[in-house]
């Protein structure tokens, strides 16, 4: 794989959100020191009667290859040379930690929002059983907690775009989406 072709494949993987900016600096530093390193090589290796191609052939077959998976789902192969392998290994590690502790923070404000709206879906009931006047009162309490959960989905799609799992057109989507399907409740909760 050729310096360019390594030098777009980290710039894609930065565009695409799989390592940071930081992490692709290092990649590219060493990737240039990489080449440098084998600029010398050829031309003290053409003084003499061996040729480039001889020496560069067994060197990509030992390279190890790294298969990366886009957000999409689609698989990316990559050669790395042996001097980067180690940085590479680091940068997965760091990556497969910020994705667990992401999922995590994600998964607790999804249980947050659902304890949230079982709380408020009780207090309706109970409200309208000891209210007297129930039906008013369990209309209003029923469009809170309509209400109350299209602000928990909200927050939930806003916190995916800063995390990096959405990008801001699908947050959009989702959005009005979410907007179209509470409306709708709102008005079942209305009628009936």
């Amino acid at each position: 794989m050729s310096a360019s072709t390594e030098r777009q494949a980290i710039l894609q993987m930065v565009a695409d959100g799989s390592i940071r900016p930081d992490e692709a600096a290092r990649l590219l530093s060493a990737i240039s020191e990489v080449n440098e390193a084998q600029g010398g090589a050829a031309s003290s290796t053409t003084s003499g009667h061996a040729s480039t191609s001889d020496k560069a052939e067994p060197e990509r077959k030992s390279a190890p290859v790294v298969d990366i998976v886009r957000p999409d789902g689609s698989h990316y192969a990559m050669q790395v040379p042996d001097s980067l392998a180690p940085a590479i290994v680091k940068i997965v590690g760091v990556y497969m930690k910020e994705s667990a502790r992401t999922a995590s923070r994600e998964t607790l404000q999804g249980f947050k929002a659902l304890l949230a709206n079982k709380t408020d879906e009780l207090k309706a009931a109970v409200k309208g059983k000891m209210g007297g006047s129930g039906i008013e009162n369990s209309a209003a309490s029923a469009a809170e907690a309509v209400e109350a959960k299209r602000r928990a989905a909200r927050r939930r799609i806003l916190d995916m775009i800063q995390n990096g799992r959405l990008t801001a057109d699908w947050a959009e989507r989702l959005l009005d989406e979410v907007d179209l399907m509470f409306v709708a409740e709102l008005q079942k909760v209305s009628a009936g």
